[in-house]
């Protein structure tokens, strides 16, 4: 999975994250009002967790999916940072 549009990386976080929460909380109102409240509390745990692995997928996903810095790029911030560093050098001997 790669990156994308904005609305498409907030429908796969939403979907990641929604769609484990929305069942955590439907299992547990299908629970017997009878049943002890720890249950309850473990289901929307282990709905915590799922969800959090689900962000955890997509945010793997989107940033494995950026590419890495090409030797064109390196040399043009190279250039880039010389030119700073002699313009700054500049500026301190104007100024002496």
């Amino acid at each position: 999975m790669s990156g994308g549009d904005l609305f498409a990386i907030s429908w796969r976080i939403a979907f990641a994250v929604g769609v484990p929460l929305f069942v955590a909380a439907y299992l547990t109102t299908r629970l017997d009002p009878s049943a002890p409240s720890w249950e309850s509390l473990a289901i929307i745990l282990v709905g915590l967790a799922v969800a959090g692995l689900g962000m955890f997928v997509v945010l793997r996903g989107l940033t494995s999916g950026t590419p890495d810095v090409s030797d064109a790029a390196r040399a043009a911030g190279r250039k880039w940072d010389a030119e700073v560093r002699a313009e700054e050098r500049k500026r301190e001997e104007d100024a002496q």
